[in-house]
């Protein structure tokens, strides 16, 4: 059985914070193509999103990676470059 890209997005859509791996898992999903822990946390080492948690176990909001996917695609549109 084939599980929908959409229902597999819903399994994080309760929660608030993730893992830097399931961030990438859940942004793979989001985007469809793939999206390492690298790019993760290179996200949260430049700034572009909030670490959350601790040295040893870091997490990401998915509000706040949600938000940067968004406005990234959205940036690409209007330059007529897709990702």
């Amino acid at each position: 059985m084939k599980v929908s890209r959409f229902s597999q997005l819903k399994l994080f859509e309760n929660r608030k914070f993730l893992t830097f791996k399931e961030a990438s898992v859940w942004a793979s999903q989001y985007l469809g193509r793939r999206i390492t822990v690298s790019n993760i946390s290179y996200l949260v080492q430049y700034g572009r999103i909030r670490k959350y948690g601790d040295d040893g176990n870091p997490l990401v909001d998915i509000d706040e990676l949600k938000k940067y996917y968004d406005t990234f695609l959205s940036s690409k549109e209007k330059d007529g470059n897709r990702y």
